[in-house]
């Protein structure tokens, strides 16, 4: 049996290995395991695998291989339990079993709806539960990351904003990609033999959820990226997908975040129409005292860009993050 110790990224304040209890000598496992997982080490035997410095934007996913798996102590030692137990039912082979062992009862996250039908629970004690997996998962449904869809909501108005996101979108490295805009841009839009527009006939309320369904439905590529027309992707978006790997969970933009280090100063929206009407108000040369500008400056951005972009720390994992389906 592999042994794999995690670490978590001492920055993130999360509970260290040697303020945890050691492995039992005795494991209480189910069934034959291939490779466990877990932040305890064990009193005498070291680990086969270290894998130091965790967090929410890295995935190990070099740890899961063949066979089955058991999680010992995972959930109740670390905010990345869904996290790591996302990976570990996707990549599980069709057939194999994954074992997650806790001290006290803890529900847990493989039982949410999600995963009942392909992992079925075989064994099931008050601390530990066994599942099987019997099909594979609906993310698992292909591991391409070059085919993209990434679609906007907009509303007609000025696009000197929307044109630049646009633009963005066309820079970034991925093979294949479309650009769907539900909605019609302004008369200065720059790009319209470039796009697709659909839902130029949602006109009635809730509109914004409406453009949004209506864009899912018509994206042609499985991976899919819904954003408003005020959000400026980093060019190499398609390196940071491809590095962080296939499979993946539905990922979000943290709808607050805190701009300073002790978190006295809380922002509403992580994108760049909150970036340059609060934050780069401090940057020098960019200075507003009215936000009554319908245009922005196109050379706004590459200042922008040059000083960072805007967020909460995506090192961090909780329950409204990163839990949903693809």
């Amino acid at each position: 049996m592999k042994t794999t110790l995690l670490q978590h990224h001492p920055q993130l304040g999360y509970v260290s290995t040697s303020s945890l209890r050691d492995l039992p000598a005795e494991l209480p496992l189910a069934h034959e395991c291939s490779s466990l997982i877990s932040f305890r080490k064990h009193a005498v035997r070291k680990p086969d695998k270290v894998i130091k410095k965790l967090h929410a934007a890295q995935r190990p996913i070099c740890m899961y291989g063949e066979g089955a798996y058991c999680f010992y102590g995972v959930q109740s030692d670390s905010p990345l339990a869904p996290l790591l137990l996302w990976d570990a039912a996707h990549f599980l082979n069709v057939g194999e079993k994954i074992t997650v062992i806790e001290d006290t009862p803890v529900g847990c996250y493989l039982d949410r709806d999600y995963f009942t039908k392909s992992l079925i629970a075989v064994e099931r004690s008050a601390t530990s539960i066994t599942y099987e997996k019997r099909s594979k998962l609906a993310a698992e449904a292909d591991d391409d990351l070059d085919s993209w869809s990434f679609c906007l909501p907009v509303r007609p108005g000025d696009a000197t904003v929307l044109n630049a996101v646009v633009k963005r979108i066309l820079e970034i490295d991925v093979a294949r990609k479309e650009i769907l805009l539900c909605g019609t841009p302004g008369s200065n839009f720059a790009y319209f033999n470039q796009v697709h527009i659909v839902g130029e006939d949602i006109t009635a309320p809730p509109v914004q959820i409406c453009k949004k369904n209506r864009l899912a439905q018509e994206a042609r590529y499985s991976n899919l990226v819904i954003l408003h027309d005020r959000v400026f992707l980093p060019r190499h978006f398609g390196e940071i997908v491809r590095r962080f790997g296939p499979r993946y969970p539905l990922m979000t933009l943290q709808s607050l975040f805190f701009d300073n280090r002790i978190s006295m100063h809380p922002r509403r929206y992580s994108d760049y129409g909150m970036a340059m009407g609060e934050i780069a108000e401090g940057l020098q040369g960019l200075n507003r005292n009215c936000s009554d500008a319908a245009i922005i400056a196109p050379s706004i951005f590459s200042e922008i860009e040059r000083t960072g972009f805007c967020c909460a720390s995506p090192m961090r994992h909780n329950n409204d993050s990163r839990e949903g389906l693809k």
